[in-house]
């Protein structure tokens, strides 16, 4: 920082360093209590703070204000645009400091409510790997930054994401008010946007589960409302079975507890199936082939062997004839 002594020009350097580090300092001190106070604008009425009792300068010294920054008139100094550009970020930190810490006592409107829940009807789809957000919390940040910067009110992520499960905490607490009997009904805050949003989420939990192995139901736990009345249905059937008697021990003799249905198989379970027997089919096929052309060689060498079986026969039958005849006419030449 440059700093302009006209009446000091003789003095040496260090005196003037010390000077200037002085005012600086005393400027930037001046300028963070400036902030401070004036980052209570952003607050409603009932959250700011009283301001503090400016305490009375010396009659020596005399203060004078000049665009929110306090510096002494007998210095014979000016701040530079890096000085004025500096202050202007602390008082922006001081700002934003004030609005995490004292932010969160802060009452949200019903315009501020459906905003948020519009950007996060806006915003839900975009959460995951390879999307915009990352996580939850990084779309509440861009969500309050968005309210900040909409309504003009310094609002964080994690103010955004308490009003959102307060919001919906209410909801939960409403219909299930609503959903008993003999109470009257009450309204359920901002349910229109809170059912767009419920369409949205992918997450919620199946009835039913099917795997490989056919379906898995999950069980719950039976409310209140389904527990009374399946007690009140079977104390009137209990009176019922009571009062008929004879006929009512018939009747239960005769009509059984329906059997246990089995489960459905899936429909991958069925491909499964299909794919398997078609391929057992083609093993199966290919086995009986195989066997039918084993057979056929075997009847082939078999009338292979009866052929040469039959014209060994033959040869030895002509043989027993040359035998015979040459015999015979040995027989004669010797006569």
């Amino acid at each position: 920082m440059v700093v302009d002594l006209p009446s000091g020009m003789g003095r040496p350097a260090t005196a003037r360093e010390r000077l200037s580090s002085s005012v600086t300092s005393e400027a930037a001190d001046s300028e963070s209590d400036a902030t401070s106070d004036d980052s209570d604008a952003f607050l409603p009425t009932k959250h700011r703070r009283p301001r503090r009792e400016e305490v009375a300068s010396s009659s020596s010294e005399e203060t004078v204000i000049h665009n929110s920054i306090r510096y002494s008139p007998l210095c014979g100094m000016d701040i530079t645009p890096s000085v004025q550009q500096l202050l202007s970020t602390m008082s922006a930190m001081v700002t934003t400091q004030y609005a995490e810490q004292h932010g969160t006592g802060c009452e949200w409107t019903a315009g501020e409510t459906k905003l948020l829940l519009d950007y996060y009807q806006q915003y839900f789809s975009q959460i995951g790997p390879m999307k915009k957000f990352k996580n939850k919390k990084a779309m509440f940040a861009k969500i309050a930054a968005n309210i900040t910067e909409a309504v003009g009110v310094p609002e964080t992520g994690n103010q955004c994401c308490s009003r959102y499960k307060t919001v919906m905490r209410r909801k939960r607490s409403a219909a299930a008010h609503n959903n008993k009997s003999g109470n009257s009904p009450c309204d359920v805050p901002f349910e229109d946007d809170i059912a767009k949003i419920r369409w949205l989420d992918d997450s919620l939990e199946p009835e039913e589960l099917r795997d490989s192995s056919g379906i898995v139901s999950i069980k719950r736990p039976p409310s209140q409302a389904s527990t009374s009345q399946s007690s009140t249905s079977q104390a009137s059937r209990n009176q019922e079975l009571t009062s008929q008697g004879s006929t009512s021990q018939e009747l239960t003799s005769t009509t059984k507890e329906p059997e246990p249905k089995k489960p459905k198989l899936s429909a991958s379970r069925m491909l499964e199936m299909n794919h398997f027997f078609g391929e057992m089919s083609k093993i199966q096929e290919e086995k009986e082939k195989k066997r039918t052309e084993l057979e056929i060689e075997r009847r082939k060498r078999h009338e292979e062997r009866q052929e040469q079986e039959r014209i060994r026969q033959e040869k030895a039958k002509q043989h027993e004839e040359k035998m015979r005849l040459l015999s015979r006419f040995l027989r004669l030449d010797n006569e």
